[in-house]
């Protein structure tokens, strides 16, 4: 298994700086905390696309994932976490929890 995350570690570095830029240079605590708004936010455009299935729902719910992924980023950034080498730890970890579950079954 080899997720390609190649890249992941600079973004979340240009999204960083461009926070900076507008302002925002925060610790990673408090992007968690404002992660935690972007999750609901995301709830609440899920919750209102699949309802209304009109053609703008999926855009909407798309945006606020990525603001979601972006506060993970900016979280992961602020401490100098790795997040490519996290990523892939915590998949392989997923999948061997799966194959686990599948062999005690």
């Amino acid at each position: 298994m080899n997720a390609d995350l190649s890249g992941l570690n600079a973004f979340a570095g240009r999204a960083r700086e461009a926070s900076r830029m507008r302002g925002m240079d925060g610790t990673a605590e408090e992007y968690l905390k404002h992660c935690a708004g972007e999750v609901v936010e995301a709830v609440s455009e899920y919750n209102n696309w699949t309802i209304s299935q009109d053609e703008g729902g999926r855009e909407r719910f798309a945006l606020e994932l990525a603001d979601v992924i972006m506060c993970a980023l900016l979280a992961a950034d602020a401490e100098g976490v790795d997040i490519e080498k996290a990523l892939a730890v915590c998949l392989r970890k997923n999948i061997l929890r799966v194959a686990q579950v599948r062999e005690d079954a």
